[in-house]
């Protein structure tokens, strides 16, 4: 419907660029001044294309120097004798220290000499100093995948063509510290026997190029704000030549737009009766009494469109009514077991969200617990939601494990898929009576558990596809055998997702950080916690996806309890 209002508005429009095409006198003069302006640009993107690769070359010259310096360490076969004799030989711990002394000397991200393997695939890391950089530091003679296609490329000239430094380059758009990283051979000692000598390894050293891009940053604003001057003053000039033949009448026109805005009538005299000028201003003029009539015509549309808004919004508030509908309400048969604890939040990014969570009792000794995600917003995801959910408490019947229950999920979904809508879930079954908890992943986040009194921790227990996605899938079940007092936090991505101003993600670790702040608080306490830390997190930034978190802490077999550890269930929901 908008699209079909923006096209009614632009016709008029279009008319109005059609007729001020060609004929006024002064073009020519507007056509120098063109000139001139743009060659001011050329010229500021050819000062811009020099600065820039000469302050490259600077800093690639540099960190040349630098690893060439290294590189002297590791001359006449010294690196063999060192791989040879272990991470253990005092050569070794030796040279360690040089390489950290030499890093942090030369303020670089890290120094690494590697052993790549035949097919560039996997990376031996000889050595590996990391400094200065929040980056993996790899254990000595550890293997690791290699994905970077630039640094295959660049092992391949070295291996194969004989190259004796290559440079791999990640500007700001690639990479979120920028870097410059040098690559040269490292050779075998010298045999006479052999014409050519053969490459031991690589050297690999890492430089940060924040500074150069802060550079380019600069340079690009001075050369921007020398272009703006630039602009300002041809307009100047334009307007004064301008202002006696093009300004005064337009300025006619205006105060004709602007009447026209404010009473939404076409005028008593047409502007092309005031402005008496055979050119491209008279042909405007018409073309404004054009579009007033059409606006008139518009506005009767724009009231259709209201109408069709409205009803929008009401099937919104319909969807919000449905995933309302569908969080459990609290459940006195739950809240009656004295063994276990319950606390759930639900706080959705839009006015229909696409979480949801549930928990009810299979048997009088089992209880299901059930978080899941579908991957849309909307009413399509609410009404996905439900039929997913009432699909699982179809099928979760006293006896089924949770992968066999999840399983048949999956197919009932893809045999009646609609549209390309799939659901993550997380399914377990808790044994009252013993702490048993049998749990099955349907790609949803990794569940969270404190056991024996300790800290929480991240459960990664066996992952497969989401439901809907592909039928006939097989499904893993994982067993916890909790201890009286043990909790369990399962959550959906929108906590761990959850953006900064800066664009930051909340991260699993802030995530357990908050848990473990009071780590023996009842689940209505530690999801409160949670909260906490991402509302500071985020700091009123707007959230893009629902979060959703479901807290069960098990107390133990009924006939261990206490008065004082009677349950308690708490249910809450956020909507803005």
């Amino acid at each position: 419907m908008m699209n079909t209002r923006r096209a009614a508005m632009d016709r008029p429009i279009k008319n109005i660029s059609n007729r001020i095409k060609g004929r006024l006198v002064f073009r020519v003069v507007l056509g120098i001044l063109t000139a001139m302006l743009t060659m001011g640009i050329v010229l500021l993107l050819l000062a811009y294309s020099w600065f820039s690769h000469s302050l490259y070359d600077v800093y690639k010259g540099n960190l040349e120097r630098v690893v060439s310096n290294a590189s002297v360490w590791f001359d006449d076969g010294e690196l063999e004798d060192i791989i040879r004799e272990g991470a253990d030989s005092e050569a070794y711990r030796e040279m360690q220290a040089e390489l950290i002394n030499y890093c942090k000397w030369q303020d670089l991200i890290y120094i690494s000499i590697i052993m790549p393997s035949a097919d560039y695939t996997q990376e031996t890391f000889y050595f590996d100093v990391v400094y200065n950089a929040d980056i993996e530091q790899y254990e000595p003679f550890s293997t690791h995948p290699l994905h970077d296609q630039s640094y295959i490329n660049a092992y391949k000239r070295i291996y194969e063509e004989g190259s004796y430094q290559e440079t791999v380059t990640k500007s700001s758009r690639e990479s979120d510290s920028p870097y410059m990283t040098i690559i040269v051979p490292i050779f075998e000692e010298y045999n006479d026997e052999t014409e050519n000598l053969e490459v031991a390894a690589v050297l690999q050293i890492r430089d940060s190029i924040d500074e150069m891009e802060s550079l380019h940053t600069e340079f690009r604003q001075r050369a921007m704000a020398a272009t703006l001057l630039l602009s300002i003053l041809t307009a100047f000039l334009y307007w004064l030549f301008l202002h006696h033949d093009v300004l005064q009448p337009i300025q006619v026109i205006a105060d004709e737009t602007d009447r026209f805005s404010a009473d939404n009538e076409p005028a008593e005299t047409k502007l092309s009766e005031k402005i008496y000028a055979d050119n491209e201003i008279g042909s405007l003029a018409a073309s404004i009494d054009e579009m007033e009539e059409q606006i008139e015509q518009h506005l009767t549309d724009v009231r259709k469109l209201t109408i069709a808004r409205n009803k929008a919004e009401t099937e919104l508030e319909l969807g919000a009514q449905i995933q309302s509908a569908a969080l459990p309400a609290k459940k006195e048969s739950i809240a009656a077991r004295p063994e276990i604890e319950i606390a759930s939040y639900i706080r959705p990014a839009r006015e229909v969200g696409g979480d949801f969570f549930d928990y009810f009792l299979v048997d009088d000794d089992h209880l299901a617990l059930l978080i899941a995600d579908v991957s849309d917003k909307g009413v399509p995801a609410a009404l996905f939601m439900m039929g997913c959910k009432m699909t699982l408490k179809t099928v979760a019947e006293p006896g089924r494990k949770p992968s066999e229950i999840l399983g048949d999920v999956n197919n009932r979904l893809c045999r009646e898929k609609i549209g390309d809508m799939f659901v993550t879930v997380w399914l377990g079954i808790l044994q009252l009576s013993t702490g048993r908890l049998i749990t099955a992943n349907g790609g949803h986040e990794y569940p969270v558990i404190r056991q024996g009194g300790g800290a929480f921790r991240l459960v990664r227990d066996p992952h497969g596809l989401v439901l809907g996605g592909m039928g006939d899938m097989v499904y893993k079940d994982f067993e916890l055998q909790l201890q009286p007092g043990d909790t369990l936090f399962v959550y959906t991505d929108g906590v761990p997702e959850a953006s900064s101003r800066e664009k930051e993600l909340m991260g699993l670790d802030r995530t357990l950080q908050a848990l473990n702040v009071t780590p023996e608080g009842r689940p209505d306490e530690l999801i409160a916690n949670v909260i906490d830390a991402i509302d500071t997190f985020v700091d009123g930034e707007p959230q893009f996806d629902d979060i959703t978190m479901l807290c069960v802490s098990w107390r133990g077999p009924a006939g261990e309890r206490t008065e004082d550890t009677c349950h308690r269930q708490k249910t809450s929901a956020e909507s803005y």
